[in-house]
């Protein structure tokens, strides 16, 4: 496997200039999931905890910080 050095280290060890790599004809593109963009976003169900009463606390209201 080949280390991928930054352009200040290959400069600084005399390789010369990074230049990437050219795909080959034919070659796939990579792989890329941006399902924000597409809106395909996944959210799982907020599972309800097991004890009866657990959620009792979430319907008062918040008296925020050091009150």
């Amino acid at each position: 496997m080949e280390t991928k050095l930054s352009q200040k280290s290959m400069t600084a060890l005399f390789r010369g200039k990074f230049e990437p790599r050219k795909k080959l004809e034919g070659e796939a593109p990579s792989l890329t999931f941006n399902h924000q963009t597409d809106g395909q976003l996944y959210k799982t169900d907020w599972a309800a905890p097991a004890r009866p009463g657990a959620n009792d606390a979430l319907h008062l209201p918040s008296r925020g910080n050091y009150d």
